[in-house]
């Protein structure tokens, strides 16, 4: 379906995740939130005025001055590629997928990694990128 794509890829183009240059494991999923962040108001002499006479209200107007850096979080299959150590290690990230990509500095935040008698161990990891994004 145009404009429709698998989370994790097709063999052309798959999902990857790469931290300090170090692929990381089998992705399962990924999910990625981008906000908004400080958000003032701008009502100035200009602003529109609703209703008259007594009834007048100057509408607020806002507009938003900053944005927050993008967080990404990852869910994998295996071993991870980091320690107990790295957490909080500022290092190169690297994601594609079909779609979209997002590459800069990031911090990684968390993870968790657990196994299972005859099963893949999974794992989760978090991101927060400091701002200096590539794409």
């Amino acid at each position: 379906m145009p404009g429709f794509f698998s989370s994790h890829g097709t063999a052309e183009e798959p999902t990857s995740v790469e931290f300090d240059g170090v692929p990381i494991g089998y992705l399962t999923g990924f999910d990625w939130e981008a906000k908004a962040g400080e958000v003032h108001e701008t009502t100035n002499v200009t602003s529109p005025v609703i209703g008259e006479g007594a009834n007048a209200r100057v509408q607020r107007q806002y507009d938003c001055t900053s944005v927050e850096p993008i967080t990404l979080n990852i869910t994998f299959k295996g071993p991870p590629s980091f320690t107990m150590d790295d957490r909080g290690l500022k290092a190169n990230l690297v994601f594609t997928a079909p779609g979209a990509s997002l590459s800069g500095e990031a911090i990684l935040l968390s993870f968790a990694h657990s196994g299972r008698v005859n099963q893949w161990s999974e794992g989760t990891a978090s991101f927060q990128l400091t701002g200096l994004e590539g794409s």
